[in-house]
């Protein structure tokens, strides 16, 4: 396990060992496992102990592949995969859409209220004023009879078939960017072109996340596939580093929204 924990951060060591929980499970049974949902940094984690573990292989449902948040199916290879092994449910919001506006966090905070887990849901849909949630089928029922109000507004929810999942448009942008260091500050300040004093102070005034997970120490090593979320800027994917400039300067491959 130590030679695992070695390639990330102290702070992932929990959901490693979770992980591996899940991937050992399928090997005890020679069974398919399906996970709850998981953010993509956890996936990638995911990745690196399957790839580690001979004659499993992991797989995501078809239809939601383009979600950045999924659950997943570590199977051993004989395992013809189904739709339906993915357990999940599609949950279309009605409401008085010429009259209130629905937003991301306040549906994120009803669907808190009535004691969801963020394990249990995936992506929020939105195109225009359609709204659309993932969620675990087992939850489904649950959600459509307690989620009737979102903030003030009265809503109205129903399960609809995967093929109506709405087609959220890809607004990343791939760049290329030069970095002196994969610090925090370093990496926010080179994509957006600003100080990294000016970023200094917007991380350490909270307005900052990696991976979900506030973080307020600019001097942060970031890693390849991290999101960075800063508020009023938008968001950070690292895909990769691509080698070094003249200068010894880190390149690197992202995606910005």
């Amino acid at each position: 396990m130590e030679t695992v924990y070695q390639h990330f951060r102290p702070s992932e060591r929990a959901f490693i060992d979770t992980a591996t929980g899940w991937v050992t499970s399928a090997e005890n049974q020679y069974s398919p496992y399906l996970t709850p949902f998981i953010d993509p940094r956890q996936a990638y984690i995911l990745k690196t102990l399957v790839a580690q573990t001979p004659d499993f292989l992991l797989e995501e449902a078809e239809w939601a592949k383009q979600h950045e948040r999924r659950r997943y199916l570590i199977r051993p290879d004989y395992y013809e995969v189904s739709e339906a092994d993915f357990e999940l449910s599609l949950l279309s919001i009605r409401y008085p859409s010429k009259f209130s506006t629905l937003t991301h966090p306040h549906i994120l905070g009803a669907l808190m209220n009535v004691g969801m887990k963020r394990e249990v849901f995936g992506d929020i849909l939105n195109v225009d004023q359609a709204w659309q949630i993932v969620v675990e089928k087992e939850v489904a029922n649950y959600v459509i009879l307690n989620l009737t109000k979102i903030g003030a507004i009265n809503v109205q929810l129903s399960e609809v078939d995967s093929s109506e999942a709405l087609s959220v448009p890809n607004d990343y942008e791939n760049r290329f960017v030069t970095v002196s260091s994969m610090r925090l500050d370093t990496v926010i300040a080179g994509v957006y072109n600003i100080s990294r004093q000016k970023v200094k102070t917007m991380i350490e005034s909270g307005l900052v996340k990696v991976n979900w997970q506030q973080v307020e120490n600019a001097t942060f090593e970031c890693s390849e596939n991290d999101m960075l979320s800063v508020r009023k800027h938008g968001r950070i994917l690292i895909i990769d580093q691509v080698g070094k400039s003249k200068k010894d300067k880190l390149k690197l491959n992202v995606k910005v929204k």
